[in-house]
């Protein structure tokens, strides 16, 4: 089973991801490897190069162990938050349709961080 974590900031006007985990592998009988695991793979592996690339976006990441991927976000720099929505918004897209066209497969789970002070 396939699985992902996701915590969003708690403004709630963008879908910043602050924290996100994601482990798993699925083979199919034979020990194919499912198009689920494969998308999820790809898809997380490009949300964590473009982040950890990227200037005034401070980000721990780990992934010290196969199916298995962490990421925290620290900070971002004002200049920046528009370009990390957009790239929350397409790996949050493509986790939602996974999820969606493979629902044996995939679990996600989603919370938004509850603001100071609320």
């Amino acid at each position: 089973m396939l699985s992902a974590r996701i915590v969003l900031s708690g403004d709630g006007d963008t879908n910043h991801i602050v924290n996100f985990e994601a482990e798993g592998h699925f083979s199919r009988n034979g020990g194919d490897v499912s198009v689920a695991c494969a998308a999820m793979s790809a898809l997380i592996r490009t949300y964590g190069r473009q982040i950890e690339s990227r200037k005034g976006l401070t980000v721990k990441i780990t992934a010290d162990k196969a199916g298995f991927f962490r990421a925290e976000i620290e900070s971002i720099d004002p200049d920046g938050r528009d370009w990390y929505s957009g790239i929350c918004d397409f790996l949050l897209c493509g986790l939602g349709d996974l999820m969606r066209d493979y629902p044996h497969e995939f679990t996600m789970e989603l919370k938004r961080r509850r603001k100071h002070g609320s």
